[in-house]
């Protein structure tokens, strides 16, 4: 499974699905779709986690890289996230980068 993508019609809000495993297999399975977007009127990104069980330093590192592709001012939101995906990320303190929700 690989992380989805879905743009509103006015490219202005991303909604990023993680899939349910986000390792370095997942985002190398993805990182050329991440990789060729225009993301230059992109004011929001959500990031969905709903059916992410486990996120390693890969997965971690691929939310970073996200946020590098994102330019201005765009808001990025972490939503549905289990307990154990959130400790993750609050152990490598992406709370201080984005907001959880």
């Amino acid at each position: 499974m690989e992380f989805k993508f879905l743009l509103t019609d006015d490219n202005t809000e991303i909604v990023i699905q993680t899939p349910n495993r986000c390792t370095y297999e997942t985002w190398k399975k993805s990182k050329q779709s991440w990789m060729t977007r225009d993301y230059s009127k992109v004011k929001q990104c959500t990031v969905d986690f709903s059916r992410t069980t486990f996120i390693d330093s890969s997965g971690v590192g691929a939310l970073l890289i996200l946020r590098e592709l994102l330019v201005g001012e765009t808001t990025i939101i972490f939503i549905n996230m289990s307990d154990d995906v959130r400790n993750v990320l609050d152990i490598v303190k992406l709370s201080k980068i984005v907001t959880f929700i």
